[in-house]
């Protein structure tokens, strides 16, 4: 049986932007790195968020939030938009 060490391949978190009090996407992966987050899931491609990561060494995954489910699942339109 495997140990967790032979499965796990990194730490990750998930990285919401719908905030009352929102850090500036540069301090946010400060605080990723600091805390060893090699991973990072986004439910909103902003340009600023994006650009803070660049170069940061952290893998990215780009999500689809929830309230877009519906639209994108039954609209081929808005997939391409």
């Amino acid at each position: 049986m495997p140990s967790l060490q032979d499965v796990m391949h990194g730490i990750g978190v998930n990285w919401g932007t719908q905030s009352t009090h929102p850090l500036p996407p540069s301090k946010v992966v400060k605080l990723l790195k600091d805390n060893g987050f090699q991973k990072v899931k986004l439910f909103d491609a902003d340009s600023s968020t994006l650009n803070a990561l660049r170069g940061s060494g952290i893998k990215v995954l780009v999500g689809i939030p929830n309230d877009m489910l519906y639209t994108l699942a039954n609209s081929v339109n808005a997939v391409e938009k």
